[in-house]
Formats: C-alpha cells, structure tokens, sequence
C-alpha cells in the first residue's frame, strides 16, 4: 500500500488552472454563453412572480409575507428603528441588518414596513441573480434560482437570505477583483444580516 502512494504523479504548481479570485479568471467550456444578463434576470423575475401569483392566491401575499418564517419579528425590529426606541423590539436574537435595511426602503419609498421587507427581499435576491451570473456565469445562476424551492419562498415571501447571500456574493466579486478592502467591508455587513 505504501508503495502504490509513491508511484502517484506528483501534480505541479504550473499544472494548476488559474483561481477564481484571480481577476482575469473565466470559467472555461461554459454552456449557455448566449444567455444574457437580462434573459437570466428575466427568468428570475418570472419565477419570483410565480411565487407571489401563488402565494395570492392560496390566502394573500402580504399574509404569506407577513407570517413566513421570521418576518414579524424584523418587522417589529424595523418599526422600532423607525421611532428611535430600539427597546420596542428587545429582547431579540436577530441582527438588525435586515431591519435597518427595511426601514431605509420603507422611509423611502413611502411605504409600510412589510412591503418594504418584500421589495428588499426580491430586489437582493435579483441583486445575488446578477452577481452569480458575475461571478460564475449563465447556468450557474439560473441553477441558483430553480433548484432549491426554499431560496425562491425566502426571496418572494421576505427573509434576510437573499440579502446575506446578496451580499457575500457582492463580496466575492470585489475579491476577485483584488478590492480586498470593499471586500472585507461588504463581508462584514453581511455578518449583521
């Protein structure tokens, strides 16, 4: 046994494809190099609208959004950054990334704090679309989006997911390009989400 480890090839450094944080990096053989930016996006939206047709019609949308996973709570959370008492919503387990980020959007646009959850959710999660579709092509981030049904409930019903994995993603891509410090920045916000 010790003899057959011995005989392997050694696998050179040179040998090596080049890492995906180098910035010149293109992942080679991709299919559906015709697919475009849009097109993707498009097919996301398509599928996000889906869920929300759905979810209207099997007891409401805002319901849906209002009860799914733990929305009230960042709700509660949202509000009480909105009024300057953060002890509204205390005790609490959550980081207040997501709420924050729902009571800017919901100040302005004008708009209730459930919605605003709802247009952060779709719009992070159309956000991580583009950024996969960055980072690692076509078929890599309409893959993301149709095969796990659980990303697409927490994008269209509201979560902090699609914001956090927005995030990470948008991470990666200033890595890649060597902006190490924006990097680390945008990680960093992605821990309070």
């Amino acid at each position: 046994m010790t003899g057959s480890l011995l005989l392997r090839p050694r696998v050179e450094v040179d040998s090596l494809p080049d890492s995906p944080i180098d910035p010149g990096f293109e992942p080679s053989g991709r299919s559906g190099e015709g697919l475009s930016l849009r097109q993707v996006l498009a097919f996301a939206a398509l599928l996000l609208f889906i869920c929300t047709i759905a979810a209207e019609l099997s007891g409401g949308l805002w319901h849906t959004v209002a009860h799914n996973g733990d929305n009230e709570t960042y709700i509660e959370m949202a509000a009480a950054i909105e009024k300057g008492n953060l002890r509204l919503a205390l005790p609490t387990r959550f980081p207040w990334g997501l709420p924050s980020a729902v009571a800017v959007v919901s100040n302005a646009l004008s708009i209730n704090n459930l919605e605003a959850l709802f247009v952060v959710s779709v719009f992070s999660s159309l956000i991580a679309t583009a950024l996969a579709y960055t980072l690692w092509g076509p078929w890599v981030a309409l893959y993301f989006n149709v095969l796990d049904y659980t990303w697409l409930q927490f994008s269209a019903y509201g979560s902090s997911d699609s914001l956090f994995v927005a995030l990470i993603f948008a991470s990666l891509l200033a890595a890649r390009k060597r902006r190490y410090a924006l990097a680390c920045l945008v990680g960093a916000l992605a821990t309070i989400v």
